[in-house]
């Protein structure tokens, strides 16, 4: 219900059009429209803040896509190359078996040397093989571990974009002490973000908790700010 527009109509059906009646109506007036130009200020800081908040779970989700594309091409590449181990394995006890053989004889038998040497052959092949998935599964786990340092352009520029709402909030006067404080622990953060991205190794800080307490925080002044919509 608008009430301005009630109370409106109920001074004018009590006071007509009288001095007093449009006095009355006209400070009503300025007062809904002054209401209303605060809805409208704390409506665009509300949209800011649930774009950077949905840009931050966007960067998130990607994340988890991302460690999880990689973690399943690390253990694909562990089980391969232990399955290759064992082979090794088998096939050195079978070339074992076969030498003993050909000592118990007294001479080699060109077909067991035949098959020895394929194996051994094969042997090398697993090896050189285990050794390459073995790399395959470090670089996947560099990726990991080093997710968002490698997308650091990408990560820079979205956080960029939103630093520094307070500054906007300062073009106009008035604004509730609660989301103001709000809104500074936001661009805090976001600067902190920035900086730690920027001159820490991924290893000295965590990105992915600090994104968290960042939604977090504008999960906070979104309350906020809603209650004043």
């Amino acid at each position: 219900m608008d009430w301005g527009t009630l109370i409106i109509s109920i001074v004018g059906l009590l006071l007509g059009g009288g001095i007093v009646g449009q006095l009355i109506m006209f400070f009503v007036k300025r007062s809904d429209e002054k209401k209303e130009k605060e809805r409208d200020f704390y409506r665009v800081i509300y949209h800011k803040l649930c774009d950077y908040y949905s840009s931050l779970e966007e960067m998130r989700l990607n994340c988890y896509k991302e460690i999880h594309k990689h973690g399943t091409l690390t253990e694909k590449s562990h089980t391969k190359a232990e399955e290759n181990l064992l082979r090794i394995d088998k096939l050195l006890k079978s070339i074992k078996s076969r030498e003993r053989k050909c000592r118990r004889h007294g001479k080699p038998n060109s077909e067991i040397c035949s098959k020895c040497n394929s194996d051994r052959q094969f042997v090398v092949d697993l090896y050189d093989e285990s050794k390459a998935l073995q790399q395959e599964a470090a670089n996947n786990l560099d990726l990991i571990d080093n997710y968002w340092s490698n997308h650091y352009e990408q990560t820079y520029s979205i956080l960029s974009s939103y630093a520094n709402i307070e500054n906007f909030i300062y073009a106009r006067k008035g604004c509730d002490n609660k989301i103001l404080a709000c809104i500074r622990i936001i661009d805090q953060c976001t600067r902190s973000m920035c900086s730690n991205l920027s001159f820490k190794k991924s290893s000295d800080w965590d990105f992915e908790d600090a994104l968290i307490k960042q939604t977090a925080s504008i999960s906070v002044a979104l309350k906020y700010i809603s209650e004043r919509l």
